[in-house]
């Protein structure tokens, strides 16, 4: 296990063991988002390990994708209610395209209708997200 890997896994360990409790993860059953949760997460960013969004370095300074395996399986094991995953490979995706990381959770649509209104916000329909 790289360095890396240790530092990701280990903070993820100590991170969830925390903050997920059974009443976060009632809250979120019930369909409430754990807005401290992911708060706490974006704070030792856990939730962008492949880089810090300045669209360079991809890969470099960041985490690799066993690096994302070690923080998933944390993840995982606490049954954090989070979309690491999807984020983090959405963020890659973004890096590898040289633009800058949004703040907040992402996600992949296999198929999607979407627009931008005359403000630049997004709106539509994703299927399969």
């Amino acid at each position: 296990m790289s360095e890396l890997q240790s530092l990701l896994r280990d903070t993820a360990e100590r991170l969830f063991a925390d903050r997920v409790t059974p009443q976060v993860l009632h809250a979120a059953e019930d369909g409430g988002w754990p807005a401290e949760l992911w708060q706490v997460v974006a704070e030792h960013g856990l939730h962008h390990p492949f880089g810090a969004g300045d669209g360079e370095g991809a890969g470099e300074d960041g985490a690799d994708w066993s690096d994302l395996f070690a923080l998933l399986f944390a993840a995982g094991r606490w049954a954090v209610p989070l979309p690491l995953g999807e984020t983090a490979i959405a963020g890659r995706v973004l890096l590898d395209g040289g633009l800058t990381l949004p703040d907040g959770p992402l996600g992949l649509a296999a198929q999607a209708d979407l627009s931008l209104d005359q403000k630049g916000r997004v709106g539509g329909t994703a299927a399969r997200v």
